[in-house]
């Protein structure tokens, strides 16, 4: 089996081809809808949220409960937390330089 120039350029020509591809974002991949991924969190967020209330119940006090401020306060703690872990992943997904550590 002969292994000539010709051969070895066509071969790396569509090794890269396939590499800028991927790179580039134009594939297979990329064919799902960024609404898909908004569907599949909000049915996780219901299904954890119907979870929460089946299994724990509610709060017992729960027409009192909104006048202390720690009722609002973990609300607020676990909103924030939720904003962060996002724009965390957000940013690992982006194209370009990486995400500052």
């Amino acid at each position: 089996m002969a292994f000539d120039d010709a051969t070895y350029h066509e071969g790396f020509s569509a090794l890269a081809r396939r590499v800028s591809r991927r790179s580039t974002g134009r594939g297979p991949r990329d064919a799902r809808p960024a609404w898909r991924l908004v569907e599949i969190g909000v049915a996780g967020g219901l299904a954890a949220l119907l979870l929460v209330f089946f299994w724990l119940d509610l709060r017992p006090d729960i027409d009192t409960a909104p006048g202390h401020p720690f009722f609002w306060l973990k609300m607020v703690f676990t909103a924030s937390l939720g904003a962060a872990g996002f724009d965390g992943l957000a940013r690992l997904l982006r194209r370009g330089p990486p995400a500052p550590t």
